[in-house]
């Protein structure tokens, strides 16, 4: 009897540890998003296949620190996270007239990346966030990972970085001076190169 006893309580510690697992796993909402780095905006114009059903809306992108590493790399670190949100639009009245104006949000796509509590969707955790924060079905949200699935050349990620504006080529003695010029740090070009003109515009087109 005692063992009997002693070999429920495990199964239902076993039980529990799953359970808490599974809510752990749940991708968070992603709080301040708006202030991470934008990756761009998408309007779906009337030719395209599915206006019917979402032409009308603006969809923002954004990415926080480690994405944006990602998106640079081409690989994805964990605590890396990506945020499409769907804005409906407000057609302007009066003066107004003929400009679409930003709505309340219609919903929020957040993939998160984390390869031990995602390890069965590619590393990649999904959810959408509809306009009162509540949750997909487990059903809808594995149809996220089927359709990401197709870019694994990608990391799952379909949408790229923005250039910087104003970002060139920089010129052979810009690189030069940044290799070899005593008074930078070494490794100056190897470490910035392909950020430097993003965070320096003047840096591009030096002719």
């Amino acid at each position: 009897m005692e063992s009997s006893v002693k070999k429920f309580a495990i199964l239902l510690a076993i039980a529990a540890a799953i359970a808490a697992a599974e809510k752990t796993a749940e991708v968070p909402f992603p709080d301040g998003y708006r202030s991470w780095q934008h990756v761009k905006s998408v309007i779906v114009g009337p030719e395209h296949q599915s206006y019917a059903t979402e032409g009308g809306k603006i969809y923002q992108f954004y990415a926080n620190p480690q994405a944006v590493e990602g998106y640079r790399a081409g690989r994805f670190p964990n605590g890396a996270i990506l945020v499409r949100e769907t804005l409906r639009t407000i057609a302007g009245e009066g003066g107004s007239k003929g400009i679409l104006n930003e709505g309340e949000r219609n919903a929020l796509d957040v993939m998160v990346k984390d390869d031990r509590l995602y390890r069965d969707t590619g590393g990649w955790g999904f959810e959408t966030f509809d306009s009162k924060n509540a949750r997909l079905a487990e059903k809808d949200r594995a149809q996220c990972y089927a359709c990401h699935a197709k870019q694994k050349d990608h990391d799952l990620v379909f949408s790229t970085l923005r250039a910087a504006a104003g970002a060139g080529t920089l010129s052979g003695d810009v690189k030069r001076q940044l290799t070899t010029d005593p008074y930078l740090n070494a490794g100056t070009y190897e470490r910035y190169y392909g950020g430097l003109e993003t965070m320096m515009p003047w840096a591009g087109d030096v002719r």
